[in-house]
């Protein structure tokens, strides 16, 4: 939706600043790029944000991290969200415009956001009930390596 959005405010700048999208004698042959626009930067986006860098949720009891490696380092950067004060957790369930839910937990602490969308997941029910042990267990934190996260 960002890069929709952007694309957007791009092409009324270029109305706005009287810089021509489209000849007026091609107009109608050239009228469908205006919306690709909008759709090249959605695809940029897309491709950037989930085929440049992956990210993994690490669960263990009283913590929960996130993993992200980007393009070039092996060694992820870790943030974690450790289910003492401070740290706090929205639970969002979203109706889409076809009608389906779309929960969505963050994780807030320290002016950190992070998402887990998990209407993405096939399993659903199965990713929240891990995450329902994480948050909810009284077992100490065991001690987690970071040596083993090297690609």
């Amino acid at each position: 939706m960002d890069a929709i959005f952007i694309g957007l405010v791009l092409i009324a700048l270029f109305c706005c600043l009287g810089i021509p999208i489209l000849q007026a004698n091609r107009s109608m042959q050239l009228a469908w790029l205006i919306p690709l626009i909008p759709a090249l930067l959605a695809g940029v986006y897309a491709y950037s944000r989930f085929m440049l860098g992956t990210t993994y949720v690490r669960l263990a009891p009283g913590m929960v991290q996130f993993l992200r490696y980007g393009i070039i380092k092996n060694n992820p950067r870790v943030t974690s969200f450790p289910m003492t004060g401070g740290t706090l957790i929205v639970m969002d369930n979203e109706i889409s415009l076809s009608g389906r839910q779309r929960l969505i937990l963050t994780f807030r602490r320290d002016n950190r956001d992070l998402t887990l969308p998990v209407w993405r997941f096939s399993n659903q029910q199965e990713i929240m009930n891990h995450v329902w042990q994480a948050l909810l267990s009284t077992a100490p934190t065991p001690p987690l390596s970071d040596e083993e996260l090297v690609g």
